[in-house]
């Protein structure tokens, strides 16, 4: 891509527009060609700047449109970018064409975050020279200078991430896909098909690792030129529950992944067990936060969708208090009620947007014995204080949203912070 003469727009201020700008001003960009667009407001010397509520407008000037991840391409300005054939990029599209080293991509529903820092974490037990960037990560421009032949990138690609994205990684991971993100993508089939070019160019040489235990992700095998390899629960894999140190069978899935990637790059069995060992968890994604009164405290503020809290609930056999809540994303939570009803349950507390939604889910069940255990609170302060009022000595107190926190928090990151600092002053 050349930047010479063009007229170039940042889509979005926030850390990836703002490293995107640095990178533009590396290069020698100039500054009279470039415009941030953002709806707050924006302070920044030598640059157009276009604000507030039509901070879309005209975007088929420009003739490079670099959009942040968290803009909707469904957006109508977008689709005129589309329609009149401007380069629509972002900074994931930069950095796959600037790259020197060998990437590694993992993408899914769930647990990519997981998956991608486990394997990160067995490379550099490998003394492999490795980089971990993206969602999970530091934004991919700010070190693709420092990447040489031969360094290996690990990258979490979020579905506003693939779908322009017209080159697929060398190695590409893919964990299960359902549904997410409806709030951001037209319908299921977009959403699907943004995961599914992770393969679609992918070249002979090329490798994808595919979950073998679901229906959508083995048909993805048919779109891709690459040897795939797959886990899951139907396949056999050497690693167990004792090898991980983060719970959950879903957690022996995710590193049954990492651990056919690590063996593609070369890395032993014996050096695999002792990255994962090295690995404890991601903040926000079932992380343990503290034990009191022999009750056990985790945050799971990453669980955005209902799956994802789901597999919360299946990681433990202790009784269970759940708190859920935040702002829906167009999801149905009768599968989660369902699982909820299944579960070893000590109570259910419910706030935010989504308590209603899920309340009602629940109450179809019509199961009495459960709705005695249901409480809905107005905030997370209250939330915690119920939760742990009720539960006993042996039992999990686990904030697992199951929605996004925009209702309440500026992002999972601070709704996560602020539980641990309420479980904290307990």
């Amino acid at each position: 891509m050349t930047f010479r003469n063009k007229k170039i727009a940042i889509l979005g201020f926030g850390r990836e527009g703002k490293v995107l700008l640095d990178f533009l001003k590396r290069e020698e960009v100039k500054l009279s060609q470039i415009t941030v667009c953002d709806k707050g407001m924006v302070e920044m010397k030598g640059v157009s700047i276009q604000t507030g509520e039509e901070y879309l407008k005209n975007l088929d000037r420009f003739d490079i449109v670099f959009k942040s991840p968290g803009i909707p391409t469904i957006l109508s300005e977008i689709q005129k970018v589309l329609k009149k054939g401007n380069v629509l990029s972002s900074p994931t599209n930069l950095f796959f064409d600037l790259c020197r080293g060998t990437i590694i991509g993992v993408t899914g529903t769930k647990g990519k975050g997981t998956t991608a820092t486990m394997l990160y974490s067995i490379l550099k037990t490998a003394r492999r020279k490795a980089f971990l960037l993206g969602n999970i990560g530091k934004p991919a421009l700010l070190d693709v200078r420092k990447i040489k032949k031969g360094d290996i990138v690990i990258m979490e690609l979020s579905s506003f991430q693939l779908q322009h994205l017209k080159k697929s990684p060398h190695i590409a991971i893919v964990l299960d896909v359902t549904v997410d993100h409806l709030d951001h993508h037209k319908n299921v089939k977009e959403y699907r098909d943004a995961k599914k070019s992770i393969v679609v160019y992918q070249k002979k040489g090329d490798i994808a690792i595919l979950d073998a235990d679901s229906a959508v992700v083995r048909s993805f095998a048919k779109h891709t030129k690459a040897k795939v390899l797959y886990f899951g629960n139907k396949e056999k894999t050497w690693i167990t529950s004792s090898d991980i140190q983060v719970p959950g069978a879903h957690n022996i899935k995710n590193a049954s992944a990492a651990a056919l990637a690590a063996e593609r790059m070369g890395v032993s069995r014996e050096v695999i067990l002792k990255g994962l060992k090295r690995f404890k968890g991601n903040e926000h994604r079932l992380e343990f936060v503290r034990g009191k009164d022999g009750v056990r405290y985790y945050n799971d503020s990453a669980a955005t969708n209902p799956d994802a809290t789901i597999a919360a609930l299946r990681a433990f056999n202790a009784p269970k208090v759940f708190i859920i809540g935040g702002r829906n994303k167009g999801f149905s939570y009768a599968g989660l009620a369902k699982e909820i009803q299944e579960n070893t349950m000590r109570g259910v507390v419910l706030l935010g947007e989504t308590k209603k939604v899920v309340f009602d889910e629940l109450k179809k069940l019509k199961d009495r014995g459960l709705m005695k255990k249901v409480m809905v609170v107005e905030s997370l302060s209250d939330a915690v204080g119920n939760a742990s009022s009720i539960a006993q000595a042996g039992d999990v107190v686990i904030y697992s949203p199951s929605a996004t926190s925009f209702d309440m928090f500026r992002d999972y990151d601070e709704r996560g912070k602020k539980f641990k600092e309420i479980i904290n002053n307990i």
